[in-house]
């Protein structure tokens, strides 16, 4: 069977709850089938990063730091980016083929998962925001080259990806605040006042990565024109117009900020009704896994 109809086939016997348990990013074990646990968060922003999904331990216990994005995007240099991208990648792999580990009593196969979420490629518009330096800067000719030249080094050529890029945060996210007025991430609406700011400015780069084969994108936690980025179906419907085919990854508990946040994140847009009224729109608009737990919430909503 392809790799595609053995999916279908294995999708097929998994119960309602076993499903939405394998589309939060900790996956946990499916004993009966032999699925076993994966943790889909692994950060790989200038090199193997701290995240849930990596382990530091023996025979893994370094990685090579490069420099931050913005930094690398001084050089102007596509090849440069490429290459550090494609050596990234070589780790993250020989981190995943360390032998299995446990962790939370789950069996991981070796010290880190193959979906990585990176590149950062929103546009800085502040230099005050404190991610600037996750991204290559303020201009979309440069983030988008940049872009394209990261997904082609993290993933490789051919089908057969070394891993599977993840282009973030779609769209218009670039501000923290939670001080002087600044509203915090998780309750801010990005209004668009011209439609040409949107394509020129913020859609670029989300665009250069769908023709580097980009594989997943991270809706994030604004809200565009009212309506939270992982429950708007005209953004995420956005990606497929470009021709993508792949996952929608929210932002860690953006899920759950559709609604309202959890204890440790502020704010929530109070969109969706619930929080299980939260999970439904998120599915519905095209939000295929949820860095968080809101999902488990919205078993009734996702599939009633």
């Amino acid at each position: 069977l392809s790799p595609r109809a053995r999916a279908r086939d294995l999708v097929a016997r998994l119960t309602p709850a076993e499903r939405v348990s394998q589309i939060t990013d900790s996956a946990p074990t499916v004993a009966r089938l032999g699925i076993p646990a994966y943790e889909w968060w692994n950060e790989g922003l200038h090199g193997v990063g701290t995240s849930p999904g990596v382990s530091f331990e023996e025979p893994t216990p370094y990685a090579t730091s490069f420099p931050a994005p913005v930094a690398l995007a001084a050089g102007f240099d596509e090849q440069a980016w490429e290459r550090v991208a494609e050596m990234i990648s070589t780790e993250v792999r020989a981190f995943h083929n360390a032998p299995p580990r446990q962790s939370n009593g789950s069996t991981y196969i070796g010290h880190a998962g193959l979906t990585i979420y990176t590149p950062n490629v929103n546009i800085v518009r502040d230099p005050r925001w404190g991610r600037a330096m996750e991204t290559p800067g303020e201009d979309p000719e440069l983030t988008s080259a940049y872009a394209r030249a990261y997904v082609r080094g993290l993933q490789g050529a051919g089908d057969r990806p070394k891993l599977l890029a993840t282009c973030k945060h779609f769209a218009l996210y670039n501000l923290e605040g939670g001080s002087n007025g600044v509203p915090v991430r998780q309750e801010f609406d990005a209004k668009v006042r011209g439609r040409a700011d949107l394509y020129n400015t913020y859609f670029p780069a989300f665009q250069a990565c769908v023709e580097a084969g980009v594989r997943s994108f991270m809706c994030s936690y604004n809200a565009v024109d009212g309506v939270p980025a992982c429950a708007d179906p005209a953004l995420l419907t956005q990606l497929r117009s470009w021709g993508w085919e792949g996952v929608v990854t929210s932002d860690c508990d953006a899920v759950a900020n559709v609604f309202w946040s959890n204890s440790s994140l502020p704010g929530g847009h109070r969109y969706g009704g619930s929080g299980p009224g939260a999970a439904r729109a998120a599915v519905a608009a095209g939000t295929d896994l949820d860095c968080g737990l809101k999902f488990f919430d919205g078993v009734e909503a996702a599939y009633g």
